[in-house]
């Protein structure tokens, strides 16, 4: 049976990419040219981009200094103590990590993901029985243990609920390993990470990604939202915001079949944020202190990303002499060979996938 199309392009994605880690030369180009035609051939057929759905009404209030704070306590009975599967599960063990291990993981992740382009800032994390019931009704539980489920509710809807995942993955996704080399089971923080972002952008209040009105038919979870319930600006008065008019393949709120996801982490389309999940980040949440979602734009002023001109790594609010301009809008949600592209008509594009204008390096005419 011959490959699908989308197979072909990984082939070719992962093919390439090593070398095209290096700088540009004559070969890197040839191969550049390789794997957009690639993806350009396999996806101008199913339309992908890079989106992130936002609910409005369940978004976490700003305090008067800018910044978004989001509560969260650690519930009782929380584990991390667990075995591998089957037979491996007789075998010597690295040390188990500790609960507070765990919780430090996830916190430092989200700091670097979340937090990184936003005014959200998630704190507290005592013990929620340590905490009286109307403090308790503000905060956003966490149980982290491998038998409950993966779930939580969105945005301002967790509070006084309970955000639930597995520290070590599901079955198929085991994050505990047998390592032939150091012949122990070993313990990777990658299903722990990656299952915080991901329920963590639910309590901020994203929904999953195939809620996207452009959802392809082929995805078996496909609940797109109803026309008119949805705007791509914020602030909005309809019940959604959606950043892109496209479907976000590699969102860190999707998974699923493979017309849901084109998995890159554990089980999601992303190991921390994709630029779509930035950008949607920083519309809802405007960060409080100058950071942004790419190198033409380190900083926020107004809703609006700037660059200066003399140096385009000048944050905004800093001094540029030689005067701001405005960025080109997705220049650059994603990067390729170490050089800056834009995909014209489609601003929030990532590299790598499909431009059906062309892709332009960036500040190129």
């Amino acid at each position: 049976m011959p490959l699908s199309m989308r197979s072909v392009c990984r082939v070719v994605r992962t093919s390439v990419a090593p070398v095209l880690d290096d700088r540009p030369s004559r070969a890197n180009a040839r191969l550049l040219a390789v794997a957009l035609g690639c993806v350009v051939a396999s996806l101008l057929s199913t339309t992908t981009a890079n989106a992130s759905v936002f609910e409005v009404a369940v978004r976490w209030p700003v305090d008067a200094d800018g910044l978004t704070r989001v509560p969260v306590c650690i519930e009782a009975g929380s584990s991390t103590q667990q075995r591998a599967d089957d037979a491996a599960g007789g075998l010597i063990h690295d040390r188990n990590p500790t609960l507070d291990e765990v919780v430090a993981r996830v916190r430092s992740v989200l700091h670097d993901t979340w937090e990184r382009w936003s005014s959200v800032r998630f704190q507290g994390w005592q013990s929620c029985a340590s905490l009286t019931p109307a403090a308790r009704s503000s905060h956003v539980g966490l149980l982290i243990h491998p038998d409950v489920p993966n779930d939580s509710s969105v945005g301002t809807d967790a509070r006084g609920t309970t955000t639930r995942f597995k520290p070590w993955g599901n079955d198929f996704n085991r994050c505990i390993q047998y390592n032939p080399g150091t012949t122990h089971v070993e313990y990777r923080f990658d299903c722990v990470e990656q299952y915080a972002i991901h329920e963590f952008g639910h309590v901020l209040g994203f929904a999953h990604e195939w809620n996207h009105p452009d959802t392809p038919a082929s995805c078996s979870d496909r609940t797109p939202l109803p026309s008119g319930s949805y705007d791509d600006t914020f602030p909005t008065t309809r019940d959604a915001v959606v950043v892109s008019p496209h479907y976000d393949f590699t969102s860190i709120m999707t998974y699923g079949n493979d017309a849901c996801v084109d998995q890159h982490g554990v089980r999601f389309g992303s190991t921390r944020l994709s630029p779509a999940d930035i950008v949607g980040v920083s519309t809802v949440y405007r960060p409080a202190s100058g950071l942004g979602p790419n190198v033409c734009n380190p900083g926020w002023l107004d809703a609006q990303r700037w660059s200066c001109a003399a140096n385009r790594l000048v944050a905004t609010g800093g001094s540029c002499a030689s005067g701001w301009v405005p960025c080109t809008p997705g220049c650059n949600p994603g990067r390729f060979a170490e050089t800056s592209w834009t995909c014209p008509g489609y601003p929030y594009l990532a590299t790598g996938r499909s431009c059906p204008t062309g892709w332009k390096l960036c500040g190129s005419n």
